[in-house]
């Protein structure tokens, strides 16, 4: 690995990149790399770099990461939305419920 970045090293320098350049580039694709290896998962994303999902999403800003386009599965829905899809069918149940209630009480 260590001749691999060596060898790296020296044509960047030798088509005149400049160090905080390189640096750069190469954060971001480490980033870019961990995050896909996650399934753009930033909490897991972050964990495994070890810094905090802040410097994370700060990370993403700054080199304009478009995480949502890169995905390719979708999101789990907000809680509220959740917690919707069970409750509203049981509402039917419930009201059958409470007029069964109401007829016995006649």
């Amino acid at each position: 690995m260590q001749n691999h970045l060596e060898s790296l090293v020296l044509r960047m320098h030798k088509a005149g990149i400049r160090y905080s350049e390189a640096l750069r580039e190469f954060q971001k694709i480490f980033v870019f790399t961990v995050l896909r290896e996650k399934n753009w998962n930033q909490v897991r994303t972050a964990e495994t770099l070890d810094v905090h999902s802040d410097t994370l999403r700060r990370l993403i800003h700054q080199f304009q990461l478009d995480i949502r386009s890169l995905r390719t599965t979708r999101r789990r829905p907000p809680e509220s939305e959740r917690l919707g899809q069970f409750l509203y069918p049981l509402r039917p149940t419930f009201a059958l419920a409470a007029q069964q209630i109401h007829d016995f009480t006649l």
